[in-house]
């Protein structure tokens, strides 16, 4: 392997270490007329007092991975069982097939400054009453709404302050169908859907806000529909590359958030290699940390493109393979790994 594909994977792994420490969205979720193959609970505990615990848990339901357009032929898998003779690695996922070429997506960064920032709040109706600046962000704020805009990506995040993750007055009341509908109006209403018809949302899954008091009993608080990205039909995997509109027990909008640097073009089909290179490229990153492959269980794995989120300045989207591991009870900087699967690994790819 050469020297700049190493350097490739190694930036996608500090990328996806780093997200699944903060959170973990899973891989896509069933939209219409998929098929969910595997659905597992995640619990995220938001913040703790003394009084009230503040949990959210979301339902994931992974699905295979979507078929790539029919011009397209794949390179049969090998079989799980000859990975596992070649890798020492346990595999419990369902393997997708890697299409023989994948075009590279470059995106448009904005440039991210202080008037910039303004701007973006002025059309979330949020004057900048103070304007502050840090290492990763501005921070807009007139009182009691923010707007965040993250410096490497153009991420934005819009808070009602005063209610974002806070506990709500009232029970609630609000369906699935009726968030997911409130969420699709604010989407529409701010012009957040992308325009470029090759570049598609796609309602991913909801997420609920439980407070829990020292009774032990718990309540909704506020709901989070999730939105994800598919490129020309291509899912766009990672902690970027998403939409989040917080809705309280009431409908009412109290927080949006959107990574999604524009499409600026799709390069020409550059040649990918099998699932066995992918395994080979992962293998070669947990030898060089001394980690024992037998010991790993690979649960999940999928294809797509890789967004690191926020905090990355990718201008480019390689394709790859996504890996969820289980490294048993060593907690686990490595059990998110993403792996170019281009035959020649970009180098462009950087957080």
């Amino acid at each position: 392997m050469g020297k700049g594909a190493v350097a490739a994977i190694l930036i996608l792994v500090l990328i996806a270490a780093a997200y699944f420490t903060l959170q973990n969205f899973g891989t896509p979720g069933t939209s219409g007329s998929e098929t969910p193959t595997k659905t597992e609970t995640v619990t995220e505990t938001i913040s703790e007092s003394s009084t009230s615990t503040y949990t959210v848990t979301e339902t994931v339901s992974e699905t295979p991975t979507e078929s790539s357009p029919p011009s397209q032929t794949k390179t049969p898998a090998p079989t799980r069982e000859e990975l596992e003779k070649e890798f020492g690695y346990k595999i419990t996922a369902t393997l997708p097939e890697i299409p023989e070429k994948s075009p590279v997506v470059v995106l448009d960064r904005p440039e991210v400054n202080g008037e910039y920032a303004i701007t973006v709040a002025r059309a979330f109706n949020v004057e900048p009453k103070n304007v502050t600046e840090r290492s990763n962000y501005y921070r807009v704020f007139d009182g009691r709404y923010a707007v965040k805009v993250y410096k490497k990506s153009g991420a934005v995040f819009y808070q009602d302050t005063e209610r974002l993750f806070k506990l709500s007055k009232g029970n609630y009341s609000l369906t699935d169908d009726e968030a997911r509908r409130i969420a699709d109006q604010v989407l529409e209403r701010y012009n957040l859907l992308p325009s470029d018809p090759r570049d598609k949302a796609y309602f991913y899954n909801i997420r609920h806000l439980y407070s829990a008091t020292g009774s032990g009993e718990t309540r909704i608080e506020d709901t989070e529909v999730i939105y994800r990205r598919k490129i020309n039909g291509i899912p766009v995997l990672g902690p970027g590359s998403m939409m989040v509109v917080y809705l309280d027990n009431e409908g009412n909008l109290i927080g949006l958030y959107r990574d999604w640097k524009p499409l600026k073009e799709l390069t020409g089909e550059m040649p990918n290699d099998g699932i066995e290179t992918a395994f080979s490229r992962m293998k070669t990153l947990d030898d060089s940390r001394n980690l024992t492959t037998s010991d790993i269980t690979v649960y999940s794995a999928a294809f797509g493109y890789y967004d690191g989120g926020r905090y990355s300045g990718q201008s480019y989207l390689q394709p790859s393979l996504i890996f969820k591991r289980d490294y048993g009870e060593n907690e686990i900087i490595y059990a998110y790994i993403a792996v170019p699967t281009l035959k020649e690994p970009m180098e462009e790819m950087k957080g």
